[in-house]
């Protein structure tokens, strides 16, 4: 189901921190969103950039090049 499953590989985020709601992921998240889980998680400001990140993790459930909306992911890498 997914478009290149040969570069597919595994990251976890562990932290310390007591308080904030936990990330939402897809199935299978694209490490280019790491980055903007990273920020997010810690509660630290974003730029425009990781603003725009971290809306397309949601928006594509995760996924990059695997994402449905081919528009969507168009405009993200060329922003």
């Amino acid at each position: 189901p997914f478009s290149d499953p040969a570069h597919i590989t595994q990251f976890t985020l562990r932290d310390n921190l007591t308080q904030g709601a936990t990330l939402s992921t897809g199935e299978l998240t694209d490490i280019n969103f790491l980055g903007g889980m990273l920020l997010e998680r810690a509660r630290l400001p974003l730029s425009p950039y990781y603003k725009a990140n971290i809306q397309m993790r949601h928006l594509c459930q995760g996924k990059l090049n695997d994402c449905e909306d081919e528009k969507l992911v168009n405009s993200y890498k060329n922003y």
